[in-house]
């Protein structure tokens, strides 16, 4: 019987070093003996050095395994890729042309939520000696604080060590303290991405079952009754309605834990959590769009060079009707179910552009800006890779590395220069999307020249 075949994932860090790493598959992961294509794409918790880990985007798999040893990857974090193929060779062209290494462009790449990495807690040791030994009298009075101050909680990252002992430098004392034994150290994920959730209750079996009839049993319950009112009154026949808005119609703050918890009990109510969205999308319309005799020939004339698989410029001064024009393509391609990624200065993507788009699309639009949190961006991202929202508004420079139908840029050519990291060019990134990758088409709109 032949042996199980190894196979060896080629993983990308969010480290600013050349190449890739090398781990090994757990045999828990293996499916049979057919390449495990599906990880391409994924996430991965790999370990790095002694004590770190971080979180990688496996970019390939083989069975090559390497001269010297390698370890073992400890948890795929996805499902599914977290994009598909056309994001992929978009990432791999990026990668050869613009000489950045694979963590670089995953920090640009991907939201920062996506591709953490493990944090450095410090923790209080086993303490067994009295307070009045030796080795604690040689402690320094601010040492000792800290020790008490970490005994109490689960641990402190060095940032929250160094907040809570302004004006002093926590370097000395940290490392008194590891000398001693009296901490150490853990690695811990604290930024991961977590869904929004909502507390909701709703009526319960016996409300449900017996009706009014339960009105007389809170009657000496004043608490429990105004709240069973309240509920009433704000599910409008619905039978559940969100924690909050029984609170605001009690004009209470805080929940009173006490009479729901009596409620529960009784089954007169249920409290259940529901996950909600943090991104609001722009409800699209679909209102007739018309041309003037120019915009039509452009029209006519950039659909046609976008069919042959060109990328098109349309250049015209301010006020002659480029959006329109562009408009009437964007239709076109979300007529067909494809998504596009609409991108343009962040100045100029103000609530006024994203109402004009969504008054003529007829999808809901989604943008992404900014001033987005790193949960907002996480479930952005998502939305896009799963086909939830079809139409993009972005600023730029970034360009996301998901594989778009459709490019579209009204902007001059912009180039990223931000510290270390890589000169980005999205007039190039669309460039590529537009004539590299199959089925893409990419058009650029420009501003008068003068």
């Amino acid at each position: 019987m032949d042996p199980k075949p190894e196979w060896l994932l080629e993983i990308a860090l969010p480290l600013g070093v050349e190449g890739l790493y090398t781990y090994a598959m757990p045999s828990l992961w293996e499916t049979g003996d057919a390449p495990p294509q599906d990880l391409v794409g994924c996430r991965v918790r790999v370990p790095f050095g002694k004590r770190k880990q971080y979180v990688g985007l496996v970019m390939k798999v083989h069975q090559n395994r390497p001269s010297y040893p390698i370890k073992e990857a400890l948890e795929r974090l996805d499902a599914k890729p977290i994009w598909g193929t056309r994001g992929h060779e978009l990432w791999s062209w990026m990668l050869g042309y613009y000489l950045c290494s694979p963590g670089a462009l995953m920090g640009l790449a991907l939201p920062a939520l996506l591709r953490v990495g493990s944090e450095s807690v410090l923790v209080a040791m086993d303490f067994i000696e009295e307070e009045g030994s030796d080795r604690w009298q040689d402690l320094h009075p601010l040492s000792k604080q800290l020790w008490e101050r970490l005994r109490q909680g689960p641990g402190m990252s060095l940032e929250a060590v160094q907040r809570w002992m302004v004006p002093h430098d926590p370097a000395p004392w940290i490392q008194e303290l590891m000398e001693a034994g009296l901490i150490g150290t853990q690695e811990t994920f604290s930024k991961v991405y977590r869904p929004k959730s909502e507390a909701w209750v709703s009526k319960g079996p016996r409300w449900l079952a017996d009706g009014a009839a339960i009105m007389p049993e809170l009657e000496r319950s004043p608490r429990q009754l105004e709240f069973v009112m309240a509920l009433h009154a704000v599910s409008n026949g619905a039978d559940q309605a969100p924690l909050s808005a029984v609170l605001t119609k009690l004009n209470l703050k805080q929940t009173p834990t006490a009479v729901l918890q009596s409620l529960v009990e009784k089954g007169l109510v249920v409290r259940s959590t529901r996950s909600v969205p943090r991104v609001r999308l722009k409800a699209g319309l679909q209102h007739p769009l018309t041309l003037n005799d120019l915009q039509e020939a452009a029209s006519h004339k950039a659909r046609h060079a976008l069919t042959l698989g060109q990328n098109v410029l349309l250049h015209g001064v301010t006020g002659s009707g480029k959006t329109h024009v562009y408009l009437d393509l964007l239709r076109e391609v979300l007529g067909r179910g494809e998504q596009v990624l609409y991108l343009l200065p962040e100045i100029a993507l103000t609530h006024q552009l994203v109402q004009r788009v969504a008054a003529y699309v007829g999808v809901e639009v989604g943008v992404y800006h900014s001033r987005y949190s790193d949960h907002e961006r996480v479930e952005l991202w998502n939305l896009v890779r799963d086909g939830g929202v079809s139409l993009i508004l972005r600023g730029l420079p970034s360009l996301c590395a998901f594989g778009y139908d459709y490019c579209g840029r009204r902007a001059r050519s912009f180039l990223q220069t931000a510290g270390s990291k890589p000169r980005l060019s999205s007039q190039g990134c669309c460039l590529v999307v537009g004539f590299r990758l199959e089925d893409s088409g990419c058009f650029g709109l420009s501003h008068a020249i003068g």
